[in-house]
């Protein structure tokens, strides 16, 4: 391996952690989850768990390797495609956390108790499914060993299922997206550092450490459809944050600038400023909602 692959693969291993870290911040700088899709954060873990396990069990002999020569060309490259796959695990494990622990600061009229009991069932699921698929992996390794028949199946498998999950990971939130027509939460920094990121990993993968189609079509399909979810971000219309909730101005009627009315689609409960007093006329089950702004 040269040192331009070496310094791309570090790279990669490092961006893939820290670009996910403007997302955390999106969460607790707007104090709410309001955006995300817990079915995303659902099948993006599932899937990473399932990559980490496929890129452990394939590049066993390579791992075993560093051991004795840690400088070795084929530990080196492998030792990399490890570290990024487990990396972007690991940053992305919490963000089910952060979805729960801040559901309860959404603005009233946004939340579901049915909607918090299903990501509470989704963050179960996914502590079930991350320990049942490690365990299978141990037996497997424990029975067979590393390059058993039954392991290397079972490597396989995960590596299909991943991508076959990949396909699928970004769909709850583009369609959520598309639907509600607002960015919420959702850090569009994430997304144009982790897009580009992915097709160099699927690069780094390809053409560099050499692996096998299961492991690195998962981080292609996902470049793909994190660019068209960032594009749909990118035409939302931006948040106005007003203290406890989100304004969304479409168009102003009337003349007069001391009363005016503002229409806003699917805008929170919000108060305004102390020189400024608002009436919200939305009724139950309407989607819009007509403001009138008086000053005092």
């Amino acid at each position: 391996m040269n040192i331009l692959s070496l310094l791309i693969g570090i790279g990669l291993v490092l961006g893939g952690f820290a670009c996910w870290i403007p997302q955390y911040i999106s969460i607790v700088k707007q104090r709410s989850s309001d955006g995300l899709s817990y079915w995303t954060l659902l099948i993006t873990n599932v899937s990473q768990v399932a990559c980490v396990i496929n890129a452990f069990l394939l590049n066993n002999v390579a791992l075993d390797s560093c051991l004795n020569d840690f400088f070795d060309d084929t530990c080196i490259a492998p030792l990399l495609t490890v570290s990024q796959v487990t990396a972007l695990w690991l940053i992305c494990f919490p963000l089910m956390f952060f979805y729960i622990g801040y559901y309860n600061r959404v603005p009233e009229d946004r939340r579901s108790p049915g909607r918090y009991r299903m990501a509470v069932a989704v963050l179960i699921s996914m502590l079930l499914t991350t320990t049942a698929l490690s365990i299978c992996a141990v037996v497997f390794v424990h029975k067979e060993g590393w390059n058993g028949a039954s392991t290397t199946y079972y490597a396989w498998f995960l590596g299909i299922a991943s991508a076959i999950m990949t396909c699928i990971q970004w769909t709850p939130q583009i369609f959520d997206t598309w639907v509600s027509g607002e960015r919420g939460c959702v850090s569009m920094l994430t997304l144009a550092i982790s897009a580009p990121g992915s097709l160099l990993t699927t690069y780094f993968m390809i053409f560099v450490s050499s692996q096998s189609i299961s492991t690195w079509m998962c981080y292609f399909i996902s470049a793909l459809q994190q660019f068209l979810l960032l594009y749909l971000l990118w035409r939302c219309p931006e948040h106005l944050p007003i203290k406890e909730g989100l304004l969304e101005p479409v168009f102003v009627e009337g003349a007069d600038p001391d009363h005016a009315r503002l229409h806003i689609m699917k805008s929170p409960r919000f108060r305004m400023d102390s020189d400024q007093s608002a009436t919200e006329l939305q009724t139950p089950g309407e989607e819009d909602a007509l403001i009138d702004f008086t000053r005092q």
